[in-house]
């Protein structure tokens, strides 16, 4: 047999750390490569699917409450507070001076009725909270319409800033959506 030298030791080690330092980089790059394929969600977009979600339920009471979820879901998105986990009352003080008047209220009263779903009969048909769902539906896309409209005028006004407040927003937005869907920013 021929004799080892220590330098044959010290080539295998090599060896080993090249290939685990190219492993290394093949798993950083596929995880870069996969984080950038994520698909960013406005509120507006996830309400959206909530609604499909809702507008489909079985179960009157499911419906409303789903209804009722997507609706403080894209609120606390939009207007940056905690809204899966504030009640109508929470949500209507917390909104008091960010929407307008009639706005203010359309909300608080579709948020009541559907927290009156949750003390309807056993068996409540979806048909009944269909009118709900339609309320709520128009009711989100008018405030979305209101705010593009004001975001475009700020905008106009102000080139500028608003640049930076877009992408301020746009940051935190991903971050809460981000957040709401469980996922590390």
């Amino acid at each position: 047999t021929r004799t080892i030298s220590p330098l044959d030791d010290q080539r295998a080690w090599w060896a080993l750390a090249v290939v685990a330092v190219a492993l290394a980089g093949l798993v950083a790059m596929v995880m870069l490569r996969r984080r950038q394929h994520q698909v960013i969600r406005t509120p507006w977009e996830q309400f959206y699917d909530d609604w499909q979600i809702a507008a489909s339920a079985a179960d009157g009471k499911e419906a409303g409450a789903r209804l009722s979820i997507a609706l403080r879901r894209c609120l606390g998105t939009v207007f940056r507070f905690d809204g899966p986990a504030s009640t109508t009352r929470e949500t209507a003080l917390h909104l008091r001076g960010q929407l307008r008047d009639d706005e203010h209220r359309d909300l608080v009263r579709l948020l009541e009725s559907l927290d009156a779903l949750r003390w309807a009969a056993d068996d409540l048909p979806p048909s009944a909270v269909r009118p709900l769902v339609e309320l709520g539906r128009g009711w989100s896309t008018a405030l979305k319409h209101r705010l593009a409209a004001e975001e475009e005028a700020a905008r106009l006004a102000n080139p500028q800033s608003a640049k930076t407040a877009a992408k301020t927003a746009a940051k935190t937005s991903a971050k809460t959506t981000a957040a709401t869907n469980g996922e590390r920013p």
